[in-house]
Formats: C-alpha cells, structure tokens, sequence
C-alpha cells in the first residue's frame, strides 16, 4: 500500500478512527505534549476514543498543558485501529520500553518536523521546514470540523512557543505567526502561555543552571561551549533532568559561541544535546553519527560509554565542523 501524504488523506484516517492511539518522544519537551495532548482533545470532541500515552507519563512541569493528568505511562488494553506518532524522527524515539507495548494497527500516522525522520507510517505528514509539530497538528485539525477549541489551541500554543524559542530560532517563519494568530482566534492567549512556559522556575532548578553554566568549559577559540551535568551535580541542587533541558540554549548564548553542547547523566547513560545559532551548522548530521538526530540547529543523542570517549570523540567532530586548528 502506498504512503498517504496529503492532509485530506490524513484528516480522514482520524475522522473515521473509532479507537486512537497518541504518543510522543521520550524525554517529552513542550512540542510533544503540546501537539499529542492537542490533538487527543481535538478528536475527543469529535467523539473519537482518543488516549495520549508516553513513556515519561505525565509531567508537573507542564501541568498547564490541558488533559495532562490523562497522559498515561503506558498502553491501555484496546482494540486499537490507529496510532498516532507525534514528534518523533523515528518509532525508536518513543522510548525502548513503551515501544515493546505498542499494538500493530491498520492506520499509522506519523506527525513530525525532524529533518532526520525515516517516513515510517501509512499516512505520512512530516515538513522539516515547520516550526514544530504542534504547527503541523494545527494543519491537520482544520480539516476536521468543531475539532478545535480554546483547550486545544492552547496546547498547540504551547508546542509552538516552546520549539521556537519563543520566536528566537530559525525554525520561525510566515507560516508560524499565520497559525499563533489562527490559534489566537480560537481564543488561546499568548501572555498566557508564555507565563506558563518562562515565568516560574523552581529554586533547585535554577541552582542547578547557575552552577552548571558557572563551569561552562569553551574550546575551538570560545566558538563550543559545553555544559556537563552529573549525577552528584543534580542530587546536589535537589534537581532532575527536566531542569536542565535549558541549558544548552543558555551555552549557546555566549558570546561568540556557535555551537554548545549539553551533557547530562541520567542512569547508565549521557543525555546529549546540541545547539548551533546558525542553521550552516548541521546539528541533526553531527547527533547522527552518534545514532540520534533531530534539526539542523538543534539536535540530540544518547551516549552509553564513558564521558571522557564522549567528550573526544563529539568535540573532535564539531571543531572539524567549524575547522578549527584544534579542539
């Protein structure tokens, strides 16, 4: 069966669902559960049996997102005639252990803006060049009467202004302000959402990010800088990982910084994330090397052997990337 890609073929896969299935990435950030628990509202209120479902569950740091405490750890039991993948680059990225419990059905449909996605999926909707996948959702939702309200374009909101930066990245273009006003109109409120996103921060995260950024180490001529956060670090601060998903944003703000780095321990593994200011710089090319992926300025991965291997081996990479003489 060939892949369906036009948003007339995708919109009505969803209208005629009887029983939905709506997951994300693991590790979830505004764009994944802005754009799941969107459009999980959006086809409950069209009557469709809809269930957001991700592998980190439901998250207190985005409680404002609305239908976060449906969001569910784990899948259901069900008769499942869709599945919904949202945000993800590859069905690897919805996390190892909620992968082995998601059911086979007729209708896949994969939702994403990774410039590094496979195309896996029935029904394919993926444009690198969006802001976020909430964005995308949005395109999707107008195909489908009465399905969108305050709630869900509030959600959708929030994908948005997280993905972009709040309009600072370069993934920002026309199409991203024609939506935040078409979403405006349904009555979302962008001071409401950016307060929620930016103007609480707990006192242990901002503890962690303070002494975190305080031993920043930069290298090709102060062009990457890097940020380690370990297990002693986030124990210390009384802090998780949520907290520092921030910081490669903040390296990269140095100035004259064109590319940061952000490293955290989590368990057995070093989380990675990598930042550029300039879209030149491959990001998602780098991350592949390294089995992940993600956006030109803005990508990630996983790294499962020592951080020292990893320190070498990624900062001779992107001092090759922006030739410099030496790491």
């Amino acid at each position: 069966m060939a892949t369906k890609r036009s948003l007339g073929a995708i919109s009505e896969a969803l209208f005629s669902s009887k029983k939905c299935l709506v997951v994300s990435h693991y590790n979830p950030d505004a764009d994944a559960y802005g754009s799941s628990c969107g459009l999980v509202l959006a086809l409950k209120a069209i009557g469709i049996d809809a269930v957001c479902v991700n592998q980190n569950g439901a998250s207190p740091r985005y409680s404002f997102v609305h239908g976060m405490d449906s969001v569910l750890g784990g899948v259901p039991r069900g008769d499942w005639d869709t599945l919904v993948v949202c945000d993800c680059a590859g069905m690897d990225r919805i996390g190892e252990s909620l992968l082995k419990e998601i059911p086979e059905t007729p209708v896949l449909i994969n939702i994403d803006h990774h410039i590094s996605n496979d195309g896996f999926g029935t029904h394919v909707y993926v444009k690198p060049e969006a802001s976020s996948t909430s964005e995308l959702v949005f395109h999707i939702l107008q195909k489908l009467s009465k399905s969108i309200n305050k709630e869900v374009a509030e959600n959708l909101m929030v994908g948005i202004y997280g993905d972009t930066g709040s309009f600072r990245y370069s993934c920002t273009g026309p199409e991203t302000f024609r939506t935040m006003f078409r979403l405006c109109k349904y009555g979302a409120s962008p001071y409401d959402v950016s307060s929620f996103l930016y103007s609480t921060v707990e006192l242990s995260a901002l503890k962690l990010q303070t002494t975190a950024l305080s031993q920043v180490k930069l290298y090709c001529s102060g062009k990457i800088a890097e940020v380690v956060v370990t297990k002693d670090l986030f124990d210390s601060c009384g802090a998780d990982l949520e907290d520092a998903e921030i910081l490669a944003e903040r390296a990269r703000d140095i100035a004259g910084v064109e590319v940061s780095v952000s490293i955290r321990e989590d368990g057995d593994i070093w989380r990675v994330s990598l930042r550029a200011k300039n879209s030149r710089y491959n990001m998602s090319e780098v991350a592949s090397c390294f089995g992940g992926g993600g956006h030109l300025s803005a990508a990630a991965f996983r790294w499962r052997r020592s951080l020292e291997e990893l320190e070498e081996e990624l900062l001779q990479r992107l001092s090759d990337l922006l030739m410099c003489k030496e790491p």
